[in-house]
C-alpha cells in the first residue's frame, strides 16, 4: 500500500526504491505495488516500468503477472477498448500477459470474437496462453468444437488448445476421449492430449 501510494505521487523515487532491494522475492512483490501506483498516473508509466523490470529466474512470469494487472484496469474501460490497447502492444514480453488477460474476459462475453481475435494471435509466442485460456473456457461449453479450432491452429497454439480440450472432454466421456486420442498421429498436440 505505501509503495502504491509513493508511485502514484513519485513513479521514479518508488521504483528506484525497490530496485535496490536485494531478495528478489520481496523485490518483484514490492515491484506490483509500484505497478499499481504508477496506474494511477497512467498505464504508459506502469508499462514502461515493467518493461524496464530485468529478467529474472522466471523468466518473463513476473512481467506477464504485471501485464495481467494493467491488463484488469484497462478491462473497466470496456472489452473492446481493452482488445485495442493489447493490439497496440509491441513487445511480446508484455504483450503476452496482456493478452492473456483480455482473452479470458473475452471468451465469457463474446465467444466467437475472442476466438477470432485471438486466433490471430495464435502463431506468436505472446498468443500461446491466451489460446490456453480461450480453450479453457470454451471446453467447459464444448471440447470437440475446441478440437476442431486446434487443428486450424499453428502447432505450438495446437498443443495449448488441445490440453485444455482433452482435460475437459476426459472428464465427461473418457472412452470417447480415449478413443480419439488412440486415432491421433504422434505429434505435439497429442503429447499435450495425453
Amino acid at each position: 500500500g505505501v509503495l502504491s501510494g509513493w508511485a502514484s505521487a513519485d513513479g521514479r523515487a518508488a521504483a528506484d526504491y525497490v530496485s535496490g532491494i536485494e531478495d528478489e522475492r520481496q523485490q518483484r512483490m514490492l515491484a506490483y505495488g509500484v505497478v499499481r501506483g504508477m496506474m494511477v498516473n497512467g498505464v504508459d508509466e506502469a508499462m514502461g516500468y515493467v518493461a524496464s523490470l530485468p529478467k529474472t529466474e522466471d523468466g518473463a512470469r513476473a512481467q506477464s503477472w504485471y501485464m495481467s494487472t494493467i491488463a484488469g484496469e484497462m478491462l473497466e474501460e470496456g472489452l473492446e477498448s481493452a482488445k485495442s490497447w493489447v493490439d497496440t502492444i509491441g513487445d511480446p514480453a508484455l504483450k503476452g500477459g496482456a493478452l492473456s488477460r483480455v482473452a479470458e474476459t473475452a471468451v465469457r462475453e463474446d465467444l466467437e470474437g475472442a476466438v477470432e481475435w485471438v486466433t490471430q494471435y495464435a502463431g506468436d509466442e505472446a498468443g500461446r496462453r491466451a489460446v490456453n485460456r480461450v480453450a479453457d473456457e470454451w471446453a467447459e461449453q464444448d471440447p470437440q468444437a475446441v478440437l476442431t479450432w486446434a487443428d486450424s491452429l499453428p502447432e505450438a497454439a495446437q498443443a495449448e488448445a488441445y490440453g485444455e480440450a482433452f482435460e475437459e472432454w476426459a472428464r465427461r466421456d473418457a472412452g470417447a476421449a480415449g478413443e480419439h486420442l488412440a486415432a491421433m498421429e504422434a505429434s505435439p498436440a497429442r503429447d499435450a492430449a495425453v
